[in-house]
C-alpha cells in the first residue's frame, strides 16, 4: 500500500539529520518533541549544568542519533521542570515573521485598496491576485497568515508540561495505554497512514502551488511595478504556504488523532462495562438457584465482590481518562480556538469568493478546490470534537444504567460503592475553546447552519 510505503520511507529519512531538521521546521510539533526528549530527560535534568545554554546546545548536537533519541521514554521526561522552553528562532520566530509580513501586506490592501496600491511593496503583492474580487483574495490571505502568527507567538507553550499532548506521535509500545494489543496496533497503523496521507497531500500542494502564481504574475505584469518585490513576495508566499498548510490541514488531523485515541479508550471501557453487565444476568441466575445452599451462597458473595471490584476498577479508569482528556484540552485550547476560528472564517470568505465574484473559470475551479479542502477540514474537526463529547456522554449514561440495574434490580453493589459510583458529573468532557465552551454536536450544527445560510 502506498501509505505504508511512504510511512516506512519517512521513518528512514528521519534518520538523516538534514531531512529531519527541514521536516521539523515545517512540522514543528516533532521539533518540540525532540527538544523535550533531549533537554528534559531526568538524567539530564539532574546535572548541575542544565541552566547553561552552551552545554544544552552541546547536548542537542551530541544526541543527533534519531534511533537513540526515540529510546528516551516519555516516563523519563521531567514535565514539571521549571526550566523554560524557549520558542525556537528558526522553527517558530522566523515562520511567524514571514506570516506577519504577509498579513501586513494583504491586510492593508484589503482595508484601503485605492490608497495602499500606490506603494510598490503592497501593490506588487496585489498583482499576484486576479483583479476581480482581489479584496476577497487578499482578505483570505490575511486570515490564513494571521492564524500562523497566532500559532507561533501565542499558541505554542513555553513550559514542558504543556507539551504532554505530543506523546501521541510516538506512544510507548511497552505500555498499551489501557488498550488491548489489537486496539493499540490498530491505532498505530491508523495514525501512521493518516499522517502519511496528510504529508503526501501537503507536499503535492506545495510543489504545484508556485505554478499557479506564475501565469497571474506574468499576465498582470507584477514585475513591472518592482522586480525586487516580485521576487521577495514570490519567496514569502511559497515559503509561507508550508506554514499555512500545517495550520489548516496538518493540525486538524493531529487533533483528530488525539481524539481518536481517547475515543478508542472510551470504547474499550464500554466493552468492559458491557461484559460486566452480562455478568449481572449470570449473577441473577446464579443467585436465584442458590436457595439455601451454603456453598452456593458463599459463591454468590464471591461473585458479588468480584463485580463490585470490577465496576470500581472501570470507574477509576474512567475518572483517570476524563482527567487526561481535560488536561489535553487545556494544553490545546489555544490551538483549538485558533483552528476553529481560522477554518470557519476561511470557509466563509472562500465561499463568498466563489459566489460573489466573477473570475476566469480556471481560477474559479482552483478556488473551489481550496474551498472544498478547507471546508472538509472544518467538517472533520467539528465531527471529531463532537464524537469525543458524544462518546463520553454515551459511556456515562451506560455506566449509570449499569449501576441502576445492579443496584436497584439485583442489589449487587454495596451502599458505600453505590454512593461512590453514583456521583453525577457536571458536564461531559471534550475539547474546548476559550471560555470553556465545549465543541459538541450542538455547536457544530450551529456553525454548519450559519455556513449553509450564508452560501444560500
Amino acid at each position: 500500500m502506498f501509505l505504508d510505503y511512504e510511512s516506512r520511507l519517512w521513518k528512514r529519512l528521519m534518520k538523516n539529520k538534514y531531512y529531519r531538521r527541514f521536516h521539523n521546521h515545517v512540522f514543528y510539533l516533532y521539533y518540540y518533541d525532540d527538544y523535550i526528549r533531549r533537554n528534559y530527560c531526568r538524567q539530564q535534568m539532574d546535572t548541575a549544568t542544565i541552566n547553561s545554554s552552551s552545554n544544552r546546545r552541546k547536548k542537542i548536537n551530541d544526541n543527533d542519533d534519531y534511533d537513540q533519541l526515540k529510546l528516551i521514554d516519555y516516563n523519563q521526561i521531567d514535565y514539571d521542570s521549571n526550566v523554560p522552553l524557549r520558542r525556537s528562532f528558526w522553527n517558530c520566530i522566523v515562520p511567524g515573521i514571514i506570516s506577519l509580513i504577509q498579513t501586513f501586506g494583504a491586510g492593508l490592501y484589503a482595508l484601503s485598496p485605492s490608497y495602499f496600491q500606490q506603494y510598490s511593496f503592497i501593490g506588487t503583492f496585489a498583482r499576484f491576485n486576479p483583479p476581480e474580487g482581489r479584496e476577497y483574495f487578499l482578505t483570505a490571505w490575511a486570515i490564513a497568515a494571521i492564524s500562523v502568527v497566532i500559532m507561533m507567538f501565542i499558541c505554542i507553550p513555553t513550559r514542558a508540561r504543556q507539551f504532554r499532548f505530543v506523546r501521541i506521535l510516538f506512544l510507548n509500545k511497552n505500555d498499551r495505554h489501557r488498550l488491548t494489543n489489537e486496539e493499540f496496533e490498530q491505532f498505530e497503523r491508523s495514525r501512521d497512514r493518516i499522517l502519511s496521507a496528510v504529508r503526501s497531500f501537503i507536499l503535492t500542494l506545495v510543489l504545484v502551488f508556485p505554478f499557479g502564481f506564475l501565469p497571474t504574475i506574468i499576465q498582470l505584469e507584477a514585475y513591472k511595478i518592482s522586480m525586487f518585490w516580485t521576487v521577495i513576495w514570490f519567496i514569502i508566499i511559497n515559503t509561507n504556504t508550508w506554514y499555512l498548510f500545517m495550520t489548516q490541514f496538518y493540525f486538524p488531523i493531529f487533533l483528530f488523532m488525539i481524539q481518536f485515541y481517547f475515543r478508542m479508550r472510551l470504547r474499550n471501557l464500554q466493552k468492559r462495562l458491557l461484559r460486566l453487565q452480562q455478568r449481572f444476568h449470570r449473577y441473577n441466575h446464579f443467585d436465584s438457584d442458590s436457595g439455601g445452599n451454603v456453598r452456593l451462597n458463599q459463591q454468590s458473595k464471591i461473585w458479588r465482590r468480584q463485580i463490585n471490584n470490577e465496576f470500581l476498577r472501570i470507574n477509576r479508569l474512567y475518572v483517570e481518562l476524563r482527567r487526561e482528556i481535560y488536561s489535553n484540552s487545556n494544553q490545546l485550547r489555544r490551538f483549538v480556538t485558533t483552528i476553529f476560528l481560522d477554518l470557519s472564517m476561511q470557509s466563509t470568505y472562500l465561499i463568498s469568493i466563489v459566489l460573489f465574484t466573477r473570475v476566469a473559470p480556471a481560477i474559479t475551479w482552483v478556488i473551489m478546490q481550496i474551498t472544498t479542502g478547507i471546508t472538509t477540514m472544518l467538517l472533520i474537526f467539528l465531527f471529531s470534537c463532537s464524537m469525543l463529547e458524544f462518546e463520553d456522554r454515551k459511556f456515562f449514561n451506560q455506566k449509570q444504567k449499569c449501576l441502576n440495574i445492579g443496584n436497584v434490580k439485583r442489589n449487587i453493589f454495596t451502599s458505600k460503592n453505590s454512593i461512590k459510583l453514583d456521583t453525577p458529573i457536571e458536564q461531559t468532557v471534550g475539547f474546548t475553546i476559550i471560555h470553556d465552551i465545549t465543541i459538541n454536536s450542538e455547536l457544530s450544527v450551529t456553525v454548519l447552519l450559519i455556513l449553509a445560510r450564508f452560501s444560500s
